[in-house]
């Protein structure tokens, strides 16, 4: 039986662009499993939205996203789909 485990996700922000009032801004984040082992191929999307993009080798991702975006779902392959935002 294949063990789902949950991903989690690291977001960090790029530049202030809150305060000088532009309407997106850039992150940057690493997709992992519960070991701390990269996710390759793992999708980021904003839910509702045609935004996305997929990890790299290393399990990193750069999207671009509105600043008004309150939540990113994270999926990848045999795991439970992973919905947060955290702003750093």
């Amino acid at each position: 039986m294949k063990k789902i485990m949950l991903c989690a996700v690291l977001i960090q922000c790029l530049g202030l662009s809150l305060l000088w009032g532009q309407n997106s801004m850039t992150i940057r984040g690493t997709l992992l499993d519960e070991t701390g082992t990269p996710l390759v191929g793992g999708n980021i999307v904003i839910p509702g939205a045609s935004t996305g993009t997929s990890t790299d080798l290393k399990g990193e991702f750069q999207l671009e996203i509105p600043v008004d975006t309150k939540l990113l779902s994270c999926s990848f392959i045999g795991y439970i789909c992973y919905r947060k935002l955290e702003i750093q």
